[in-house]
């Protein structure tokens, strides 16, 4: 799509400036919830994507140079299956990656050999512990290194949604979930954590070592990849990248609300990872502990668009309009939808190996 008056030209001379050339076409892209997206032409068919970030995210990192800056670590020690950095500016709030060719993977799309590949791209980054550079990564986005962290992180954005305030009843009802149905499961399902920690002696408090930690994008699956021509897969959006729990890690790949994947491709998963985390003989064991958990979060993460400041962010990177009342109904449906799951399996983790 060429470019329009008053389209997005005020974006133009970023990019310009970056790649030291006039841009021929640009075309927004869908999907992004709080970066914009351009596909950017030029002449002799190069094309490229440029990025528009938002300031921080809610605990203030950078977005922009946490995402340039891992996928510039992965590339120099030589992960495949990313986008390629190209050029960044602060100023701007812009950075450029080279163009990758592919089609969104819906979940019904995703074979047996995608889910052997994003395993294998999870395990490849374990093997990453130690590299040269990889000590001054920073922590993945809501991460945490102890079970204790994960409890006081759920209380954190409990505590930020229950100062959501609006006239629209969607509010009235968020209030009577949080302080009904969640807050009873969130009280039921930590006792049984803790318990269940104790009973494997794993302690509650204490922090993971830094060999047991491992790299994540914190946002990663199918729903954030492209398959390309060949068949090959590549994976996107790396603004939340960095040392996490690999039990959350894996938690959040089977419970990601965008990202249904097939029981038995989840099972094949599991099978799968763990396969590339013999070193760490427990992750198992805290798997069963941290997945209820995590679903507890996603509960929460699911009704960010009662957020002023994360709505806004939504509206500003979509392509089109958006219906917050709407959006919210949505999703006041799937966190409850979510809850359920997480009551009816955190007794019995559905993904024993």
């Amino acid at each position: 799509m060429a470019l329009q008056p008053g389209d997005i030209s005020a974006s133009i001379p970023a990019i310009e400036r970056l790649l030291g050339k006039p841009v021929g076409s640009v075309e927004q892209l869908g999907g992004g919830r709080n970066s914009r997206v351009y596909r950017v032409g030029f002449g002799q068919g190069e094309t490229y994507i440029a990025k528009f970030y938002p300031e921080t995210n809610l605990e203030g990192a950078d977005r922009l140079d946490t995402e340039f800056a891992s996928l510039g670590f992965l590339s120099n020690n030589g992960v495949k299956s990313i986008p390629i950095p190209v050029a960044a500016d602060q100023a701007s709030r812009c950075a450029i990656y080279k163009y990758v060719e592919g089609e969104p993977i819906t979940p019904d799309l995703v074979t047996e050999g995608d889910i052997d590949r994003a395993a294998g791209f999870l395990s490849s980054l374990r093997q990453l512990n130690g590299s040269p550079g990889s000590s001054k990564l920073p922590a993945a986005s809501d991460s945490f290194f102890s079970l204790e962290e994960a409890r006081t992180s759920l209380q954190g954005r409990l505590k930020r949604l229950n100062t959501a305030q609006g006239p629209a009843p969607q509010y009235s009802r968020l209030r009577n979930f949080l302080g009904g149905d969640y807050l009873e499961a969130l009280n039921q399902i930590i006792d049984w954590c803790r318990e269940t920690a104790d009973d494997r002696s794993i302690g509650w408090d204490a922090n993971l070592a830094p060999v047991e930690r491992t790299l994540s994008p914190s946002d990663f699956g199918f729903h954030n990849a492209l398959r390309e021509p060949g068949g090959g897969i590549v994976f996107l959006d790396f603004e939340y990248f960095g040392w996490d729990d690999p039990a959350k890690m894996i938690s959040d790949f089977l419970l990601h609300p965008a990202m249904e994947l097939e029981q038995t491709n989840k099972q094949r998963f599991v099978n799968e990872i763990l396969g590339g985390f013999l070193d760490f003989p427990r992750l198992a064991q805290r798997l069963e502990i941290v997945y209820p958990l995590s679903g507890l979060k996603w509960c929460l993460i699911i009704l960010n668009e009662f957020l002023p400041d994360i709505w806004q962010q939504r509206a500003s990177a979509s392509a089109g309009a958006l219906d917050q009342t709407e959006a919210q109904d949505r999703q006041l449906a799937k966190a409850s939808q979510m809850l359920q799951r997480i009551k009816c399996e955190y007794r019995n983790f559905p993904y024993r190996n």
